[in-house]
C-alpha cells in the first residue's frame, strides 16, 4: 500500500509540472503579439470617422495602416510584441504620435482610449500647399474611396482592392459587406453590371482600371417612386472607372496547362464609352472550379442548399442541383456571360440593360473499394464499385428598359428568364464472399435523376407626378411563372446465398407549376406649404397558385 501511495504522489507531481509547463507555454504564446485599439475624437470629443492610423517600428517603417470606422473606433491587427509609434492623422487636424508603454501583466489589447486631435490652423500667404488625394470622402449617404490611395498588385481584381478598404469586408465565399451589411449590387459608372451578382464584378474587374469606389445607402424602389422615405436602405457599391478606361476596350486573357491533362482558361473583355457598356466573360477548366454561387442561386430562389466536404479535400455547396465552389471528381466546367447597357434617344431618355450568364458542368466519379473482415468463424471479403455521372447546365437572361416620357411620367419594364437542368446517374455494385462459404451477397443499385426548373418573371412600373410636382401616383405590376419537373428512377437487386432476394424498381415523377401575380398602387401628396407634411396611401393585391402532380410507381419483386 505504501508503494502504491508513493507511485500516486509521483504521478500527481508529473501531471502538475506538465500542466504548469503547458500553461507557461500558452501564456508565452499569447504574449507573442499585441493589438492597439482606440477612438479618434477632436478636443470637444466629437467623433472623427475614417482617421488614418499607422503603426511604425523604431526605424520609422510602417508595418500597419488602417482607418477608424464611422464612429472613430479602430483596432489594429495582431502585431509582434514590440514597442511601436502610433501615428494618427485626420484632414484639417494636426498629426499625433503615441508611444504606448508595454505592460506584460495587462491584456494583449492595448486600449489607447480617446485620442484627441487638435484642429490645425493653416494660413496661406504666398505659399502653395499641394496634398495628395484624400483617401476617403463622405457625402451624405455615400462614402467614396480613392482607389489610388490603396496599393494592390498589378494583376489584382476588384475583390482584392475592396479587402484593403476600411469598413469593407470580403469573406472567402466572395460575399462583400460594408460596415457589416451585405452589398446587394455592384454598378459600374452608375449602370448595372451583369444583373444582381456582385461576384461577377469583384472577380473580373481589374483594380488598375478603377478610379473611385462609392458605397451608397440606396433607398428602396418603392421609396424612390413614391417620394416618401420609408427608412429602408440597401448597400450598393458603384465603381467609377479611370478616364482612360471608360472609352475603348480593355481586359485580359489567361491560359494555363498542367500535368495529368489539367487546364484552365478565362477571357475578360470590356468596352465602355459615355453611353454604353459591353462586357464578355468566358471560362473553361477541368480543375474543379465552379461558377459563382449567386449565379446558381438566381436560377431557383427556393432551391434547397447543402454543403459537403469531398474526399479530395475540396468542399462544395449544392444550390438547386448546381455544385458551386470546389467540385469533387473529374470535373469539366464551361461558363460564359454577356452584359450590355446603353442610353438611347434625345437627352438619353431611354435606358436599356441586359445580361446573359450560362454554365455547363460535367462531373464523373469512380470509387473502388476492397474490405477484408477477419472473424473467428470465417474471413469475409467485400469488393465494391461506385461510379457517378452528372451533367448540369444553367441559363439566366435579364432585361431592363426604362423611359422618361417627360418630366412627369416614366416607366420601367424588367423581364427575366432562368433555366436549370441536371441529369445524374449513380451505379453501385458489391460482392461479399467468405473464405469458406463462397459468395454470400451480390448487390446492384442504379439511381437516375432528371431535374428541370424554368422560371419566367416580369415587372412593370409606371410613375406619374402631378403638374405642381407635389404629389405622385405609382403602379407596380409583377408576375412570376415557375415550372419544375423531377423524374427519379431507382433499380435495386439484392441477392443472398441462403436468403430470399430483395429486388425492386421505383419511379417517381413530380411536377410543380406555380404562378404569382402582384399589383401595388401608391398615392403621395404634399399637404402643407412647406412640404413637411405628406399624405401617403398604398394598396396591394396579390394572388399565388401552385399545382402539384406526383406519380409514384414501385414494383417489389421477391425471388
Amino acid at each position: 500500500m505504501e508503494q502504491s501511495k508513493s507511485g500516486f504522489n509521483f504521478t500527481l507531481c508529473i501531471w502538475f509540472f506538465t500542466l504548469l509547463l503547458l500553461s507557461s507555454t500558452v501564456l508565452a504564446q499569447n504574449k507573442d503579439y499585441l493589438q492597439f485599439k482606440g477612438k479618434t475624437v477632436d478636443l470637444n470629443l466629437k467623433q472623427l470617422p475614417y482617421a488614418t492610423i499607422k503603426v511604425l517600428r523604431s526605424d520609422s517603417t510602417v508595418i500597419f495602416t488602417a482607418h477608424s470606422n464611422t464612429v472613430g473606433d479602430f483596432l489594429t491587427d495582431k502585431l509582434p510584441r514590440n514597442r511601436y509609434t502610433i501615428q494618427i492623422s485626420f484632414l484639417g487636424y494636426k498629426k499625433k504620435y503615441l508611444i504606448p508603454e508595454l505592460d506584460v501583466d495587462k491584456n494583449d489589447i492595448k486600449d489607447l482610449g480617446n485620442i484627441k486631435l487638435e484642429q490645425e490652423d493653416i494660413r496661406l500667404g504666398e505659399v502653395t500647399i499641394s496634398t495628395g488625394a484624400n483617401p476617403i470622402k463622405i457625402n451624405g449617404d455615400t462614402v467614396e474611396y480613392n482607389a489610388s490611395s490603396y496599393l494592390t498588385s498589378p494583376d489584382a481584381n476588384l475583390e482584392k482592392l475592396l479587402k484593403k478598404l476600411p469598413g469593407i469586408q470580403v469573406n472567402r465565399n466572395g460575399e462583400v459587406k460594408a460596415n457589416g451589411e451585405v452589398v446587394s449590387k455592384i454598378t459600374v459608372d452608375g449602370r448595372d453590371f451583369f444583373g444582381n451578382d456582385p461576384k461577377v464584378a469583384t472577380k473580373n474587374l481589374p483594380s488598375d482600371a478603377i478610379s473611385k469606389i462609392q458605397v451608397i445607402d440606396d433607398m428602396s424602389e418603392q421609396a424612390k417612386n413614391s417620394g416618401i422615405d420609408d427608412g429602408k436602405r440597401k448597400k450598393v457599391v458603384n465603381v467609377i472607372l479611370k478616364k482612360d478606361r471608360n472609352k475603348g476596350w480593355f481586359g485580359n486573357l489567361s491560359l494555363a496547362d498542367g500535368t495529368k491533362q489539367k487546364y484552365a482558361s478565362s477571357l475578360n473583355a470590356n468596352h465602355f464609352n459615355s453611353k454604353s457598356q459591353f462586357n464578355i466573360l468566358m471560362g473553361s477548366n477541368n480543375i474543379s472550379e465552379g461558377f459563382s454561387s449567386e449565379d446558381a442561386r438566381s436560377f431557383n430562389s427556393e432551391a434547397g442548399r447543402s454543403s459537403s466536404s469531398n474526399a479530395d479535400g475540396t468542399s462544395s455547396t449544392n444550390i438547386g442541383g448546381i455544385n458551386v465552389g470546389g467540385l469533387s471528381g473529374i470535373t469539366r466546367m464551361h461558363a460564359g456571360g454577356l452584359n450590355y447597357t446603353d442610353l438611347w434617344g434625345k437627352k438619353d431618355k431611354i435606358k436599356f440593360s441586359s445580361s446573359y450568364i450560362n454554365s455547363f458542368n460535367t462531373i464523373k466519379t469512380i470509387k473502388n473499394q476492397n474490405v477484408e473482415s477477419i472473424q473467428s468463424t470465417d474471413n469475409y471479403f467485400t469488393s465494391s464499385k461506385n461510379s457517378g455521372n452528372v451533367d448540369k447546365q444553367s441559363h439566366n437572361l435579364n432585361f431592363k428598359i426604362s423611359k422618361n416620357f417627360n418630366e412627369l411620367t416614366n416607366f420601367s419594364f424588367s423581364p427575366s428568364v432562368s433555366f436549370l437542368s441536371s441529369d445524374s446517374k449513380d451505379i453501385y455494385s458489391s460482392i461479399q464472399s467468405g473464405s469458406n462459404n463462397g459468395v454470400i451477397n451480390n448487390l446492384f443499385s442504379e439511381v437516375s435523376r432528371d431535374n428541370k426548373n424554368l422560371e419566367i418573371r416580369g415587372a412593370l412600373m409606371v410613375n406619374r407626378s402631378f403638374n405642381d410636382k407635389k404629389g405622385k401616383i405609382s403602379l407596380n405590376f409583377s408576375n412570376e411563372n415557375k415550372t419544375v419537373s423531377r423524374d427519379n428512377f431507382n433499380i435495386t437487386d439484392n441477392n443472398f446465398k441462403n436468403a430470399t432476394a430483395q429486388n425492386f424498381n421505383r419511379k417517381e415523377i413530380d411536377d410543380e407549376i406555380g404562378q404569382l401575380h402582384n399589383v401595388v398602387g401608391s398615392f403621395t401628396k404634399n399637404i402643407s406649404k412647406d412640404n413637411k407634411a405628406s399624405l401617403f396611401l398604398t394598396s396591394e393585391i396579390n394572388s399565388r397558385t401552385t399545382n402539384y402532380d406526383r406519380v409514384g410507381l414501385e414494383l417489389d419483386v421477391t425471388g
